[in-house]
């Protein structure tokens, strides 16, 4: 069968994602399909990245798609060389980019594309923004947490109460307020809003002593 996709649009439209993309009005109960004719939209249930204003975003394996409610335009905006695993948009308007390669940004306006550096993960398989400029990033087996402000990443681990998860493409939901859940091959994430974590407190090694062959080396 081909996966569906719901977003509510507002409290009347509901965003429906899949073997073509509509707009279901709960009023009239009419439907109405955009897009379809453009050459790149063939995935089936095309991921809903997100709404801002009248704008609605939506990826294929390679390409991100700016559909206008008010001109019922469709455009291209972003076509990449890697492949669109997951992607979001925060509240400043960037893409976020979970990708084999890891992840990248991708700002509208400008249209600059940046790869996020670390060598903490190379595979990102879901990707979510909060509204607190942090980017919440999903592997195969851990959870990682980036700070846009702070330009820092950190991973979490069961210390931090986030036990070992294969993350999935958009099974993830930002609630009312502000929390975050997660899905995952092996359950739910539930992240709170208010925590806060500190990536500049690093570990400290302090050299005690060094010995060879059982005697001290000054």
């Amino acid at each position: 069968g081909v996966t569906v996709r719901l977003k509510r649009l507002s409290s009347n439209k509901i965003l429906i994602s899949g073997k073509r993309v509509y707009i279901y009005d709960i009023t009239t109960r009419q439907i109405e399909q955009i897009g379809g004719n453009e050459k790149h939209i063939w995935r089936y249930a095309p991921i809903i990245i997100g709404v801002k204003e009248t704008k609605i975003y939506l990826a294929d394996w390679r390409y991100i798609w700016e559909y206008d409610l008010e001109t019922k335009k469709i455009n291209t905006i972003y076509q990449g060389k890697q492949v669109i695993n997951d992607a979001c948009i925060d509240s400043n308007g960037k893409l976020w980019i979970a990708s084999p390669d890891g992840v990248i940004s991708y700002d509208i306006a400008t249209q600059k594309t940046d790869i996020l550096s670390t060598e903490l993960f190379h595979e990102a398989t879901s990707v979510i923004a909060d509204n607190s400029h942090r980017v919440w990033i999903g592997t195969r087996r851990n959870l990682y947490l980036y700070s846009t402000e702070e330009d820092k990443i950190i991973m979490l681990d069961d210390m931090d109460g986030v036990l070992p998860n294969e993350y999935l493409s958009s099974s993830h939901l930002l609630l009312h307020n502000g929390d975050i859940v997660l899905g995952g091959i092996n359950g739910m994430t539930y992240l709170n809003a208010n925590i806060r974590f500190a990536p500049e407190d690093e570990c400290r090694i302090k050299l005690l002593d060094v010995l060879l062959n059982g005697r001290t080396v000054a």
